[in-house]
């Protein structure tokens, strides 16, 4: 193995966990999100439920 060949695997193995990791970050805050909507009063949900959805359209 030459010394590319291992800059090469450290830099493909150092993306592969960033990327699990920000999978991992991201299922998390899906789960506490969820569990967050689930524990609230129903109107506070509702309310916050239709920020998110103004926040997810397409910007002009």
């Amino acid at each position: 193995m030459t010394s590319c060949d291992h800059n090469s695997n450290t830099t493909t193995a150092s993306r592969a966990s960033a990327i699990e990791a920000v999978a991992s970050r991201q299922s998390y805050l899906r789960a506490a999100q969820a569990y967050m909507l689930i524990s609230m009063p129903t109107g506070t949900s509702t309310i916050f439920g239709a920020f998110q959805a103004i926040r997810g359209l397409p910007k002009y």
